[in-house]
């Protein structure tokens, strides 16, 4: 089953350095716990190329499909996960969706008051509200591509 993060929004940074999750993505994690008996989120940096800092962040499910993608998938897919993976972190959510970005990510993705958050499938990203431009580029959907398990066959392919 696949619990799917859609849409954007703005929202507030708190003064502990937390965000709360929107109501439709608190819904979808929320779906993703009782599956999966988790109350976590993975917060992985990242910063393609000459794009700015950003976290992606995903459940379990979707970790778990990627580590199992590594028993068939090419050496340069498995260059790409590992790399997601060793850059990636544990974080708790609580009972009211809200979980801390952490003051390394916090300072280096700049934000003060607000971060924006953006669905994109499994997996949603957030960023600082002045690069909503750069969250577009092309250069994004090539390294997106990371958090895209691909079926057995394609990875084969590929």
């Amino acid at each position: 089953m696949r619990h799917l993060y859609y849409s954007s929004a703005e929202i507030v940074l708190d003064g502990k350095g937390r965000v709360m999750l929107p109501a439709d993505m608190r819904e979808v994690l929320a779906q993703a716990e009782s599956v999966e008996a988790q109350s976590r989120l993975y917060l992985s940096r990242r910063s393609p190329g000459d794009s700015p800092v950003h976290l992606a962040c995903f459940s379990r499910g979707l970790i778990e499909s990627l580590s199992g993608e590594l028993d068939y998938c090419t050496p340069e897919r498995a260059y790409e996960i590992e790399s997601l993976l060793m850059a990636t972190d544990l974080v708790k959510v609580d009972t009211g969706g809200r979980f801390s970005l952490g003051p390394g990510n916090i300072e280096a993705l700049g934000l003060t008051d607000k971060v924006l958050i953006l669905g994109l499938g499994r997996f949603f990203e957030i960023w600082h509200p002045d690069h909503r431009d750069d969250s577009q580029s092309a250069l994004l959907s090539s390294y997106r591509r990371v958090l895209r398990v691909m079926p057995t066959s394609q990875a084969k392919e590929e």
